[in-house]
């Protein structure tokens, strides 16, 4: 978890990571026929033991009878975005998408994935495709607006959050997002709003964004310890969301506890790498701190930038 000046400063891919928490359920379920399998896999030192979460699809049943290629491409993919392997799942979900190519499942899948790599334009390709097969999917529209929004389409992408609570008034994430557009605008108190009503809908919220919202929010009212504890929230609730590894880097940093905020920086890349915005942050971190050499190091291994959709 699918912005303007401001908050590309402090999150980038806010997909707002929602329904999967459903996954974690039915993957808890398995652990007894699982467990043996998922220890034999090898993790990287920096994997996460928690697997993410997303707001944008619901997974598919593995344990109904399956008739499609499609479908069966789906669920694997599926359990290879529970581990975090992102790279693996999206070729899963694009043999999902040749054996069925109006696979609205596969398409959504395939747009948070690039989200979260912040690969803009190949995510909102995605997120288009699918509204142009089904377009009462709410998720596709929750997800082409943070697409939109990462932009700098504000209006947009408030229309197509409106669409999506028109679909379903209690998706919480909903709420989330226009609470950033808010914030993006300098209405404080009404991104707070959202912020609340969010929770209110979903108390328990196994999502990240709504947490980074409200440290963002906190960090433009100089609440940096507050904030710090907002982001540490978004962290535990999804490990593999970058966002809140930066947005906590940023408090600590304006904490001047430097060496934590270092280690958040590089968590983040070590999650997704090729990640151009991160990459710029660390650049200008490093350079605030007097650190030319590691700086100009990282600036020339920056990735190529992501185009507009």
């Amino acid at each position: 978890m699918y912005f303007c000046e401001y908050l590309k400063k402090i999150k980038f891919n806010r997909v707002a990571l929602y329904v999967l928490f459903i996954l974690l359920a039915m993957n808890l379920a398995c652990s007894q026929k699982t467990t043996t399998r998922h220890d034999s896999i090898k993790k990287s030192p920096s994997s996460p033991d928690k697997t993410p979460s997303s707001s944008l699809f619901k997974p598919l049943n593995k344990k109904k009878k399956l008739g499609t290629d499609s479908e069966k491409f789906i669920v694997l993919g599926d359990e290879l975005f529970l581990k975090g392997d992102f790279d693996s799942a999206s070729i899963k979900y694009n043999l999902a998408l040749k054996a069925n190519p109006s696979s609205v499942d596969a398409c959504i899948r395939l747009g948070d994935i690039y989200l979260r790599k912040g690969e803009y334009k190949k995510s909102g390709e995605f997120f288009k495709k699918a509204i142009d097969i089904e377009p009462e999917n709410k998720f596709a529209r929750f997800g082409y607006a943070d697409i939109l929004l990462e932009m700098g389409e504000k209006e947009d992408s408030e229309w197509q959050l409106r669409q999506v609570i028109s679909f379903d008034p209690k998706f919480a994430q909903a709420y989330t997002s226009l609470g950033d557009i808010y914030l993006d605008s300098g209405k404080q108190n009404k991104a707070g709003e959202m912020f609340r009503k969010s929770l209110e809908i979903m108390p328990d919220q196994n999502f990240p964004d709504t947490y980074i919202g409200m440290g963002e929010l906190n960090l433009a009212r100089l609440k940096y310890q507050e904030a710090l504890e907002s982001f540490n929230t978004a962290k535990k609730k999804d490990p593999y969301d970058i966002d809140g590894y930066l947005g906590a880097a940023r408090a600590l940093t304006a904490l001047k506890r430097y060496e934590d905020a270092k280690r958040n920086y590089k968590k983040a890349l070590e999650i997704f790498p090729d990640h151009r915005e991160a990459c710029e942050m660390l650049v200008e971190f490093y350079k605030d701190r007097g650190m030319h050499d590691k700086a100009k190091k990282l600036r020339d291994k920056l990735p190529v930038p992501d185009l507009q959709p």
